[in-house]
């Protein structure tokens, strides 16, 4: 019995993630009819009770009766194997597709058998009662079905074929009228049962097409994480190779600098600047690289200990004195309680190095007032807050998390880099993280 599957053309290959992909959807196939079939066998034997008192009061209560026998083993029969199929699915669910499909059939043939006493002229209300208990099991059976079409159609045409020859050897134009109403209504729930298989199906392969492409970005994302661990690695090692020839190089530049302010050649003494100035700059941008490779790396371990907060505070405020001065600028420290230390538990060398990138950003973009470093107590007493205050131009909401972004800046289009190199908050970020 064919299940209503799509099959390939004859001679082709199917690739082998449509094999699988297929072997998956019959499986699924499987698990919704068994689900949907195994909450129905009380309602059916319900159905097949009042079809067997339909067929009494018709005179044939013999027939009723073995028909009501015949029709409960068949329920119970069909209830067992769902129950089965359900516990312990099949390796390969076509098989086990294609006997339900064969027990829709045997159902069909099972509504055909009441037709020749139910659908008599002489019983118009019990033909009338037994179409609508067909028409509503096909309507259910859309849902119970719908994924194994042929199955389901083969049972409305023996069905619908039934009812509709009967309601037309009545001979009447009420007998016509309802023959072709009720082959227009099994026709009509045939067709939805094939769009709910087709759909269903579409839907299937949709997500298990959605399933291996996250699955596929998921490996390539974790081979680019590796690959950029792997660089920041390499980066970390080498750089600090790097850093020796640089550093021995501005020593030089040093000395020539000095020599030539004694020797008093202008062009040469402006050229040892210059060529001071970009060694100084090469140094601070690998510096600062060194930094974020060792912070991505995890490399930097951190060194938790008791840490007076207020000291550090003030230690800090004293190596920028001169710089905020040059700046015009105030650098004030607030203290919960002055000549009080306050202990945190932290790594005070990176948590110095955070604040240093937060005090050296806001004395650079603050034009007068001044910076305040702060030391706030918590209404939880564990904690406290550290923070850095200026009377700069602010950074807008939309721009707040961006400059926590490598290499931004705000208002630096032509990548000025007197200006800095946008790597000092990301620092801050890391280094946060780290802490």
């Amino acid at each position: 019995m064919d299940t209503g599957l799509e099959r390939a053309d004859a001679g082709s290959k199917v690739p082998e993630a449509t094999a699988s992909t297929e072997a998956r959807f019959r499986a699924e196939q499987l698990r919704l009819v068994t689900t949907q079939l195994a909450r129905l066998p009380l309602v059916l034997c319900a159905i097949n009770g009042f079809i067997a008192w339909m067929l009494w009061q018709a005179g044939a209560d013999r027939i009723g009766l073995a028909w009501l026998l015949l029709a409960t083993v068949f329920e119970l029969w069909r209830h067992v194997v769902c129950r089965h199929l359900r516990r312990e699915p099949p390796a390969q669910a076509g098989p086990a597709l294609q006997r339900l499909s064969l027990a829709f059939v045997a159902a069909g043939l099972l509504r055909l058998l009441p037709i020749p006493w139910l659908m008599g002229a002489d019983t118009p209300e019990q033909a009338m009662v037994y179409t609508m208990v067909c028409v509503g099991l096909a309507a259910g059976g859309v849902a119970t079905a719908g994924g194994v079409f042929w199955a389901y159609a083969t049972w409305a045409a023996l069905v619908g074929s039934g009812l509709s020859l009967a309601w037309l050897l009545h001979g009447d134009g009420a007998g016509i009228g309802a023959g072709v109403l009720t082959a227009l209504l099994f026709l009509t729930l045939a067709l939805f049962a094939r769009d709910q298989g087709r759909t269903l199906r579409q839907l299937f392969f949709l997500a298990d097409e959605n399933q291996r492409l996250a699955t596929s970005l998921r490996a390539e994302r974790d081979r680019a994480e590796q690959a950029s661990l792997s660089k920041t690695r390499f980066f970390a090692a080498a750089s600090h190779d790097l850093r020796q020839p640089l550093h021995a190089l501005s020593i030089n530049a040093t000395a020539l600098e000095f020599a030539t302010r004694r020797q008093g050649d202008v062009q040469v003494r402006e050229l040892s600047r210059s060529l001071s100035r970009a060694l100084r700059q090469s140094n601070d941008l690998l510096d600062t690289l060194l930094d974020i490779s060792q912070l991505d790396a995890g490399v930097v371990e951190v060194r938790p200990v008791e840490v007076d907060a207020a000291a550090l505070l003030l230690r800090l405020r004293e190596e920028f004195a001169a710089t905020a001065a040059e700046r015009g600028l105030r650098l004030d420290l607030r203290l919960p309680e002055p000549e009080r230390p306050v202990w945190v538990h932290t790594d005070p060398r990176q948590l110095q190095r955070l604040l240093v990138n937060l005090i050296g950003n806001a004395l650079k973009f603050t034009r007068e007032g001044g910076v305040t470093l702060a030391l706030e107590s918590l209404p939880d007493p564990s904690r406290v807050r550290l923070a850095v205050e200026d009377t700069g131009p602010g950074i807008a909401p939309d721009e707040r998390e961006r400059v926590f972004e490598d290499f931004y800046q705000i208002g630096n289009p032509a990548r000025d880099r007197s200006r800095g190199l946008g790597l000092g908050l990301s620092i801050v970020r890391r280094t946060a993280r780290l802490l």
